[in-house]
């Protein structure tokens, strides 16, 4: 190798010689690549990007990873890269990940492209006769922990234990997937393709959104909860009968974030409700919930505003109730029960609304 030859990022993550200087810090390779790094700021930024890289892949050699655990390495990064990027903007560490997520989008197309190469192979699979040849890719998980794989356009799932699923790449109109068991979805936003889950007699649609399916067949029924976003559900047959029949009116269940429904497929009946542990939905600063003598409505509002929750009550029986308490660390069940505690109310669920409850209002 030649000191004044140029590098991009993806090469030097490629670079069996740079990988055993970063890896081993092998003495041979590190005269040559501190020489070529130099004083040249712009190769120094390009090294630690290509550093940063190779340890999260791991300690496994990139050139020798077969297409599938490629494919399990990258969606592992893509996924540390999103839940960063989420993240962006709380601290000023956040923005050395910046740049990882550049790298890791141009890792990702790299990684798509070798699995797209050697696919018919490694992980294409045929069920029938009746089937076209590697018209999908089969995604299982036999082992005890969650796994997350890098599916074809560039949307994530996390399969848990047992669960298995097949993408079908023979739909132009939409991303279609077939489920078996628990996963979570990161789905990448395509409103030309919407992405299309069937489990077990139900079928969701999203375009672009987190989402979790149980469809485990000895419970008799399947749970779709939605993390951000909005998402369809509906009966498998009616979702068919749409397709035949233009603008037909098709039944179903329309989920945004911090709501789930239930599908018992005994009855075929759907059941709407919140997640079990509501999480924020919007950025809140550390005082959102310090309240000094604060009006209870303004209270529920902050509520309704961070959680995307609906809080129902009488405003003119609690026109004048206020309250002073801090509830920065509760969560948003413990949050609505102590402010009830306060004004001598109480509160139930409602299908996805949460209903206030008081006999009088404050004197």
């Amino acid at each position: 190798m030649e000191e004044h030859a140029e590098f991009t990022v993806e090469e030097l993550v490629l670079n069996t010689s740079f990988r055993r200087w970063v890896k081993e810090r092998d003495q041979t390779e590190e005269k040559f690549w501190l020489n070529w790094i130099g004083t040249d700021k712009h190769r120094k930024d390009k090294t630690e990007e290509a550093s940063r890289l190779i340890s999260i892949l791991g300690e496994k050699d990139f050139m020798d990873l077969s297409d599938a655990e490629l494919r399990q390495d990258i969606a592992d990064v893509m996924l540390k890269v999103r839940i960063l990027k989420k993240n962006q903007g709380r601290s000023d560490s956040s923005r050395g990940w910046l740049a990882a997520a550049s790298l890791a989008g141009i890792l990702m197309v790299f990684g798509i492209v070798l699995f797209w190469n050697n696919s018919k192979t490694i992980t294409t699979v045929s069920e029938s006769s009746e089937r076209e040849v590697d018209a999908f890719i089969r995604f299982s998980n036999t082992t005890t922990r969650p796994l997350t794989f890098l599916l074809p356009d560039s949307s994530l799932i996390t399969l848990e234990p047992s669960a298995s699923a097949f993408f079908y790449n023979n739909t132009p109109n939409e991303r279609k997937i077939e489920l078996t068991g628990r996963a979570s979805f990161d789905v990448r936003r395509d409103p030309q393709r919407p992405f299309v889950v069937l489990s077990n007699q139900v079928v969701t649609r999203v375009l672009g959104t987190v989402f979790k399916v149980n469809s485990t067949p000895q419970t008799g029924s399947v749970q779709v909860e939605v993390l951000s976003g909005k998402v369809s559900v509906f009966r498998e047959s009616d979702w068919e009968d749409s397709k035949k029949e233009l603008h037909k009116v098709t039944s179903g269940v329309v989920l945004t974030a911090n709501q789930k429904v239930d599908f018992k497929v005994i009855d075929g009946t759907f059941r709407k409700t919140l997640i079990d542990l509501p999480a924020k939905i919007r950025k809140t600063g550390k005082d959102d919930f310090e309240f000094v003598m604060t009006p209870v409505d303004e209270i529920f509002f902050r509520i309704e505003e961070a959680y995307g929750v609906e809080i129902v009550f009488d405003r003119d029986l609690l026109a004048e109730c206020k309250l002073s308490a801090s509830l920065s660390e509760e969560n948003m069940y413990e949050k609505i029960n102590l402010i009830c505690q306060g004004i001598n109310a109480t509160f139930q669920e409602v299908d996805t609304r949460i209903i206030i409850n008081a006999q009088k209002g404050c004197e």
